[in-house]
């Protein structure tokens, strides 16, 4: 199967479970329009890439990241922009928010680090989604790191301030597509839809 049906089906998936459990996701994106989606991922790239390269150098940037196929797709073909009001809250952000959470944590946990409290992670990470108000989905897109590719769980943490091997930083999925199809499965009995259940 090509990878962007691939997603698409298993973000269908994702929709179908919240919605069975009473809890259904609502669309927040400004626009859901294909090209303002397209467009809209373009310059969150382009975001990202210069608030990256003013640190780090244009070469260093252009070698090491790489958005991974599965989540570019995504975010291409779908978008982010997807919120679960109830409960504890859960949340894929549309690529404005991602630009605007990967700009805030680099800018609090790399900018901002102290001498004293160096920066623990120097991979490449976007800010992608939430589930409450203390956990934080967070892609490695570092082709030079060890979990390129993978999504963590920042509970109350974050790499860069604390390091991938912190407690605080769980390991959810190998892959965004994996990450997609956790969600897609029913919640454990007693659980919110928001959670790995």
């Amino acid at each position: 199967m090509v990878l962007d049906e691939q997603v698409r089906r298993t973000w269908d998936r994702v929709v179908e479970r919240f919605a069975s459990e009473n809890e259904p996701l609502i669309r927040t994106a400004s626009s859901v329009e294909p090209a303002d989606i397209r467009a809209a991922w373009t310059a969150c790239l382009a975001t990202v890439f210069e608030l990256l390269a003013a640190h780090y150098g244009s070469e260093a940037i252009e070698q090491r990241f790489e958005v991974p196929e599965d989540y570019a797709a995504f975010m291409q073909a779908i978008g982010g922009g997807w919120h679960g009001p109830h409960g504890l809250e859960w949340s894929v952000f549309d690529a404005a928010t991602v630009a605007e959470a990967t700009a805030s944590d680099f800018n609090s946990f790399v900018l901002g680090a102290e001498e004293d409290e160096p920066v623990l992670d120097s991979g490449f990470w976007l800010g992608i989604g939430r589930y409450s108000d203390k956990h934080w989905y967070l892609l490695c897109c570092d082709r030079a790191h060890g979990y390129f590719g993978t999504v963590l769980d920042g509970h109350d943490s974050h790499q860069w301030l604390n390091g991938v091997e912190f407690g605080g930083c769980w390991r959810m999925a190998g892959s965004f597509l994996a990450w997609l199809e956790m969600h897609a499965k029913p919640a454990a009995p007693g659980t919110s839809p928001g959670t790995d259940g």
